[in-house]
């Protein structure tokens, strides 16, 4: 899907591979329905919902390309039906204003994600609660990203959450107990699990769903044409939309 060569990464890091790249595919229990959702990411470790549903990742850099005009720093992806985040091998990355693909919803920088979870059953305050915790390993850093309904996506702000020298962060669950655990160790580090509990005197009852905006609304019914078995009323039904205002809406 170039129009002009490409130049392979120095190393020959997956040299030829070819699209999908890296990709999230939705699997029944018992395996014997799968759905591939989206793709072309460089290494996505895990993923998260928030409240409404709404699936995010972390996804990882390229790190040789790092001071290239190709560089993609690690970045959370909002994961949509049929999403093309444009990961191709050496110089072929798509750039943001493609029209087939998406932007992030937040760039972080050079490191190495791992472990998400949401925080929606942790004993923590409203705030932490909506927020989606994610480990960056390289840096010994958590970060808790604050989601606000932006059309028919989500705008983001990180916030420091836990760091320090070293804290090589691995995974992180909210356990039954309303705690957060996480791992730390890899690479010939020390392992340890920890516990975050909360102690202050803000409340910390379950929070709602945000209600959805218009334009969500817009993209899920949308999204339902991707399924299988939709025949030509899609066309019709989605025609009018492809001048729509909100990108997530003409790319659904």
């Amino acid at each position: 899907d170039h129009l002009l060569p490409r130049m392979n990464d120095g190393r020959g890091h997956n040299k030829g591979r070819l699209a999908p790249g890296g990709l999230i595919i939705k699997i029944s229990p018992d395996a014997k329905e799968q759905e591939l959702i989206a793709h072309g990411f460089r290494n996505p470790f895990d993923a998260a919902f928030n409240a409404n549903g709404e699936l995010f990742t972390f996804d990882a850099d390229m790190e040789y390309d790092i001071g290239s005009p190709w560089y993609r720093p690690t970045r959370l992806n909002h994961v949509v039906s049929g999403a093309d985040f444009g990961w191709r091998h050496g110089t072929g990355k798509w750039p943001v204003y493609y029209t087939d693909t998406l932007p992030s919803t937040l760039d972080i920088g050079p490191g190495s994600p791992t472990g998400m979870v949401n925080g929606l059953a942790a004993n923590f305050p409203k705030k932490y609660q909506d927020a989606i915790f994610m480990n960056d390993w390289t840096y010994g850093t958590m970060y808790a990203v604050h989601l606000e309904p932006d059309g028919a996506t989500y705008k983001a702000t990180r916030e420091e959450f836990i760091s320090g020298k070293p804290l090589p962060l691995t995974d992180v669950i909210i356990h039954t107990d309303g705690n957060m655990y996480f791992l730390v160790g890899g690479r010939k580090t020390t392992s340890a699990l920890y516990r975050v509990t909360y102690i202050g005197k803000e409340s910390t009852t379950s929070v709602k769903t945000v209600a959805m905006t218009t334009e969500q609304k817009l993209r899920f019914d949308l999204e339902k044409l991707h399924l299988y078995g939709v025949g030509e009323e899609a066309v019709e039904i989605a025609w009018p939309h492809l001048s729509h205002s909100d990108r997530y809406v003409r790319y659904a």
